[in-house]
């Protein structure tokens, strides 16, 4: 098959099939694409690639109801001139580029102007919707989408603004004021995280703590490093990275215990990197999810034969550890649409700086964010558990696991289930899964480069952990060196954030004066 590195790409990110066929062998078709222009045919939706004279600029999509509602109204960056259309007599228009048409749609049929290019040997498919080549793309994924009818149903839009450093101490740190934040994320319809050093978890203010605890549909934490030295989660050795993680762990377990707020077992690593051996570390430790920019983030690029990498709602790594993808809480709404249209959660990430001017931001963002699609705001926690997508096959019910811990719904009429495992987790499982209160179970069968465990079910909850047989108890693991180093670093740090609000007020007042 031409593009075979492409097709198979979307074969596997679109859960179809492609295969070659001559002109009027359609037989068995869902849809028919034609790469080279040409008639339609008939009978069958189908997508045109090709057009005529040129178009430059960005690629404004329509709000027709005919789009998909995350991308309505999305301006795309398109780095070369590409081809434009000339529409069919009566087809609606769904994209312009330098005011000429692009993508349209009449009775079933689709054209697209710019025909979508091989990836290279060493290009992942989501580099084309981000590098300034998504023409060629969108309307090939829109098109499939559109004919496969919903079989698998992804996961729920999510969202929640994510911001590194803050921890319970007061009622403020540095530009977050958390009542305020929270009375904001009420009229806004947002969640906000807060991103904890386990070492600052000795105390939390009495009525900080209360306010995490009483409007933990607003407010929630996670964890940020252990002690937040540099790169810290970049170590080479496993051994070392398992102790500070078990420390960290143990930290948090205490604050827990101590203020009745909960942490999230997700980790939001400082400075944003990340070796492979904590991968596997944090995978032992029993951490949850691990959320970055970049799904190989001890890597440059993605090896060449992860086509898919950070294309699916977490990068499965080291034997089935979930990396979760975070955004700039600065980035562009298109990126922001762009993940959302990937069934990817929308974690946008920031420091308490970036609030220096006031919460307008996280307004205008929420706002954007809200007009995608039916959002649900929510700690990193539940993202996580909720990283999973279904199919329903009659009286079964598949669940393709995103996730190494999952809270699923199963509907009426269900009585058996199929739990899909990535090849992440090898050809034959060896972990210990969980399904339910009382059932455990080992070993799966391979199918389409997924493993498949089936069990009865019944209508209701349902609960699937992956477990470990390396798994390693935090309060048995070895004990961290002191490093009183760490803790006068990290007070530092706390007190030049605390202190920066108050330095740009003196800045602010003096400038009044001035202008006097």
């Amino acid at each position: 098959m031409r593009r075979a590195r492409l097709f198979g790409a979307l074969e596997r990110a679109l859960d179809v099939r492609f295969e070659g066929r001559a002109e009027g062998d359609l037989e068995g078709c869902a849809g028919a694409i034609l790469l080279e222009g040409g008639p339609p045919p008939r009978g069958i939706p189908a997508l045109v690639f090709g057009g005529v004279g040129a178009a430059s600029g960005a690629v404004r999509i329509s709000r027709l109801d005919l789009v998909d509602t995350r991308l309505r109204g999305v301006v795309v960056d398109e780095r070369d001139a590409s081809p434009a259309l000339d529409p069919e007599p009566g087809a609606v228009v769904l994209a312009v580029r330098d005011g000429r048409p692009v993508w349209a749609a009449a009775d079933g049929v689709q054209w697209a102007a710019a025909t979508p290019r091989e990836l290279g040997a060493n290009e992942v498919l989501l580099e084309r919707l981000e590098a300034g080549q998504a023409l060629g793309l969108l309307p090939l994924v829109h098109f499939v989408r559109g004919i496969s009818g919903g079989a698998r149903r992804p996961p729920p839009l999510r969202a929640t603004f994510l911001f590194d450093d803050p921890n319970l101490h007061w009622r403020t740190y540095g530009f977050v004021r958390y009542e305020r934040l929270a009375r904001h994320a009420d009229e806004h319809g947002y969640h906000a995280a807060m991103a904890m050093v386990p070492i600052d978890a000795w105390f939390a203010h009495p009525a900080t703590a209360r306010l995490f605890l009483q409007r933990s549909e607003r407010l929630s934490l996670l964890v940020h490093g252990n002690n937040h030295v540099k790169r810290e989660l970049a170590a080479p050795r496993e051994g070392e990275l398992v102790v500070q993680l078990a420390q960290a762990l143990r930290r948090v377990a205490r604050f827990e215990r101590r203020t009745g707020v909960s942490v999230a077992r997700v980790m939001a690593p400082p400075h944003g990197a990340a070796g492979e051996p904590a991968m596997s570390a944090l995978l032992r430790t029993g951490f949850d999810g691990l959320c970055i920019t970049r799904p190989y983030p001890w890597l440059d690029r993605p090896p060449a034969e992860a086509v898919l990498a950070g294309w699916r709602p977490a990068e499965l790594v080291a034997g089935g550890f979930p990396v979760l993808p975070r955004l700039p809480i600065r980035s562009a709404a298109r990126h922001v649409a762009l993940r959302a249209f990937l069934d990817q959660p929308l974690i946008l990430f920031g420091h308490h700086d970036d609030l220096a001017g006031g919460l307008e931001p996280l307004a205008e963002l929420a706002a954007a964010v809200n007009a995608l699609a039916d959002v649900r705001w929510m700690p990193l926690g539940e993202i996580v558990r909720t990283n999973v997508d279904t199919r329903t096959d009659g009286t079964a019910m598949e669940v393709r696991l995103h996730t190494r811990r999952a809270s699923v719904d199963v509907p009426e009429g269900i009585d058996e289930l199929r739990v899909l495992l990535p090849v992440a987790h090898g050809d034959v499982v060896d972990e210990p899964i969980s399904i339910g209160p009382d059932r455990l179970l080992l070993g799966a069968a391979a199918r389409d480069g997924w493993r498949t465990l089936s069990v009865a079910a019944r209508a209701g909850p349902l609960e699937i952990e992956l477990g470990r047989f390396d798994a390693l108890d935090p309060w048995a693991a070895a004990r961290a060196p002191w490093r009183p180093t760490a803790r006068v670093r990290r007070t530092l740090a706390e007190g030049r954030d605390r202190l920066l609000p108050v330095a740009a007020a003196v800045r602010s007042a003096a400038s009044r004066r001035g202008s006097i």
